[in-house]
């Protein structure tokens, strides 16, 4: 007969396995609850600093989702730096980001503030031939004048103008 390992001889009771299984089923529902949880708050706190970086109460959230999304894969510390971030604006009352910027010069939150400004106002996080474009038409920098100036593009009609319906045809072109 050949000998079991000790963690094996003892015997699990019924009750035993009832509370591990209720443990389990409790665990495996909680944790993805807690884990959207934090995606949220931390979702909460970039829409958050990044609408007091730009002045814009309406910024589009699913850009604000691909921005944060990249931004934390180019820096593990992303978050820890957001909430820094945070504690400087709110520990010295700044209202506002031209309030606030002045005094952040030359700490470890400025940069960070540049970087929320330009991604929102430009739309992008990098620059040179291969920067991902996150936002074109709702970046923010086209916002003031697009009552009446066309967003540039190399599309004649402007950006995504194949979603309208065509100006009717009056004569049919001859080639």
């Amino acid at each position: 007969m050949t000998r079991m390992p000790g963690f094996l001889q003892s015997r699990l009771t019924r009750r035993q396995i009832l509370i591990s299984s209720v443990l389990g089923a409790v665990a495996s529902t909680v944790t993805p609850v807690f884990a959207r949880d934090v995606v949220h708050d931390e979702m909460t706190l970039f829409m958050s600093l990044s609408r007091f970086a730009t002045g814009h109460d309406s910024l589009d959230s699913q850009v604000g989702q691909a921005l944060l999304a990249d931004m934390r894969e180019r820096d593990s510390r992303l978050i820890v730096r957001l909430e820094a971030l945070e504690t400087l604006i709110r520990d010295g009352g700044y209202q506002n980001v031209e309030e606030a910027e002045p005094p952040l010069r030359g700490r470890e939150g400025h940069a960070l503030l540049m970087t929320l400004i330009k991604a929102w106002y430009a739309g992008i996080l990098s620059d040179g031939t291969n920067a991902k474009v996150y936002a074109f038409e709702k970046a923010l920098m086209y916002q003031p004048a697009r009552d009446a100036v066309v967003i540039p593009t190399f599309a004649h009609n402007g950006p995504n103008y194949w979603v309208a319906a065509p100006p009717p045809v009056e004569t049919m072109p001859v080639f």
